[in-house]
């Protein structure tokens, strides 16, 4: 979406920020935005879709992004450094809105961004030769893991650098990854695609 969207965004981060998010209406969100009510309504059904949409936006759409531009055929462990620094920066530029998001609204922040990294690793895991059963608790647990481990970072102020984060979690999660890779013979497998 263009530049529409991105204004919307903006506008509603800065408003959840200022205004506990029970008390906004999409009346609210449109006035922030300088936008009609018809014009948000052709975006989002809700402004708990919006909410969604922004944390997505801000932590799952770099993945898509970063390995789109990356060999499909390979394990890549700088990209996935790459991908969980840009993720954290992300979360970081965006302190005050990530720390409301959590008081506020828990709830929608653990189901939405647990779903939304479970989609991206499911993604990942499409070329992975493991059953399909596997690569569902896979995502899952992967994703539970990133979404605690932001929550955990967001509440204690972001103390611990992005970049010094990411490269725990590779450590953690990421190698694991690689030697599931090894280990199901994928590394092979897309060798001989």
């Amino acid at each position: 979406m263009g530049t529409l969207d991105e204004t919307l965004k903006d506008a509603f981060r800065t408003l959840f920020v200022e205004v506990p998010y029970r008390s906004i209406s999409v009346n609210d969100i449109c006035r922030a935005a300088n936008i009609s009510r018809t014009a948000f309504y052709k975006l989002y059904s809700s402004k708990e879709e919006l909410l969604t949409h922004v944390m997505l936006h801000d932590l799952c759409e770099p993945v898509r992004t970063i390995r789109a531009t990356i060999p499909t055929k390979k394990f890549s462990a700088q990209a996935n450094l790459i991908i969980d620094e840009v993720r954290l920066a992300n979360v970081q530029e965006h302190g005050d809105f990530y720390r409301k998001v959590l008081k506020d609204c828990p709830d929608i922040y653990l189901r939405e961004l647990t779903k939304g990294f479970a989609s991206v690793n499911r993604e990942v895991l499409e070329s992975y030769p493991i059953e399909e059963q596997e690569k569902d608790y896979m995502a899952f647990f992967y994703a539970s893991g990133m979404v605690m481990l932001l929550a955990k970072w967001i509440h204690e102020g972001m103390d611990v650098p992005p970049e010094r984060l990411a490269d725990w979690y590779q450590r953690w999660a990421t190698d694991n990854w690689k030697e599931i890779a090894l280990e199901s013979g994928m590394i092979d497998h897309l060798q001989r695609r």
